[in-house]
């Protein structure tokens, strides 16, 4: 081997020494380094098993005073801890036990206010949850009662709620009836209606017609209305001359009565008719005298102006120009005839203290008829008043027919001489 060979060989082998010297003595720097960090986690974990186990006697103390304060009853005792070394330090117990001894006082006094009892302040926590505890168990019972209430209203209301059910399955079967009935019904009320419009056009065309044929006798009508007014006036001037006639025809009969004295002084008179006769205030006569050759001769004329039962006072309205009614005159009035039974119409109500129906039973009672139509046979026609909502009396077809026939027409005031009979 040469000698350079030799160096290289010393060179390599320095190197390797150099190696492994560096790493014993990395190894050793390394277990140095655990052995010191596992001192140290030793270290401390001492120290954090005494502090535990002071805390554990903290906390056991803390129990301690808190089962006085609550008033014992506590269920659960504290687990025993092992006695350490050092002495419980008093700033520890007062840090510790009077925070929580503080706590559970506040407790003590919210459960007070909760209980909402004055007498609660005298009270233990235990005391005051027994209070809580007798509540809840009151409040569980009513609780209890009301959710058997319940429970039954419940049931009533599945009750009703079926009874609904059932009561919509009816009522939707009898909408459906209703429904069919309905449709039934338009079904026929179409074609009542489609037999009705068809009616209806025959009818229109029918009253078409009978408007045509309405017209033509209007027309006919008319012309018959017309005719016959026209004939009816004839017929009621024939009716006045008739009347006219019998009233001239009976001025040559027989005299009505005679003038049984006379008072030149008053111009007044008396005649022989009263109420017996029927005579009444207003009638008015002719006087005359049978003179030589059987001549009669007309005096005058007297109006009836008072009446009594057997005798009639009358004013003389008029004398015959050189004649004077006297004593002994006969009467004569075409209109009046004591031996006919006469017959009367009234027309509207009477006023004053005969009304119509006292009249007419009064007038009934000595031989008068009282009619209600006005017909050619009428003797007299009495106007009164109008009576509630009917026409005025002169209005009346009756009074025209007085007014065409010549029929004397009185006023009711001239009624009242008839009356007293």
């Amino acid at each position: 081997m040469s000698h350079s060979e030799r160096g290289a060989v010393h060179i390599a082998w320095l190197i390797a020494v150099l190696l492994v010297a560096l790493g014993v003595t990395a190894f050793a720097w390394n277990a140095t380094a655990q052995r010191d960090k596992a001192l140290a986690d030793a270290k401390k974990a001492s120290s954090e098993l005494k502090k535990s186990r002071l805390e554990g006697e903290w906390n056991a103390a803390c129990f301690d005073r808190i089962s006085k304060v609550v008033g014992g009853g506590v269920p659960v005792s504290p687990p025993a801890l092992e006695t350490v070394a050092d002495p419980l330090p008093d700033a520890g117990e007062d840090k510790y036990i009077g925070k929580y001894t503080t706590l559970a006082k506040n407790a003590l006094k919210d459960a007070y206010k909760a209980v909402g009892d004055e007498s609660a302040s005298t009270m233990t926590l235990v005391e005051g949850l027994q209070v809580l505890v007798n509540r809840y168990k009151t409040a569980s019972g009513e609780v209890a009662a009301l959710q058997t209430q319940v429970k039954t209203l419940e049931a009533e209301v599945k009750g009703k709620s079926d009874a609904l059910t059932e009561a919509d399955k009816r009522r939707a079967t009898d909408l459906d009836q209703l429904k069919q009935e309905s449709d039934n019904a338009q079904a026929r009320l179409q074609g009542q209606i489609a037999q009705l419009t068809q009616e209806r056009d025959d009818a229109q065309s029918q009253n078409r017609k009978l408007t045509d044929e309405a017209a033509k006798t209007k027309d006919e009508s008319n012309k018959e209305v017309v005719a016959a007014r026209s004939a009816m006036k004839t017929m009621d001037a024939q009716v006045a001359a008739i009347k006219n006639q019998v009233q001239v025809s009976k001025e040559s009969e027989t005299p009505d009565g005679k003038v049984l004295a006379v008072n030149r002084a008053m111009k007044t008179c008396f005649i022989d008719i009263g109420s017996k006769d029927k005579v009444w205030r207003g009638a008015a006569f002719r006087t005359y005298q049978i003179r030589r050759g059987n001549t009669k001769v007309f005096t005058g004329r007297v109006v009836v102006v008072s009446v009594g039962a057997e005798r009639a006072e009358c004013v003389i309205e008029s004398e015959a120009s050189g004649e004077m009614v006297g004593e002994g005159d006969m009467i004569l009035s075409p209109i009046f005839d004591k031996s006919k039974t006469l017959r009367f119409v009234v027309l509207g109500e009477l006023p004053g203290r005969y009304n119509r129906e006292m009249a007419t039973k009064i007038l009934e009672s000595h031989g008068v008829k009282v009619e209600s139509k006005v017909t050619v046979e009428t003797d007299f026609v009495i106007v009164g008043i109008k009576d509630g909502e009917e026409a005025d009396p002169t209005e009346s077809e009756d009074y025209k027919k007085a007014q065409g026939w010549s029929i004397p027409v009185l006023r009711a005031r001239d009624l009242e001489p008839f009356l007293q009979f």
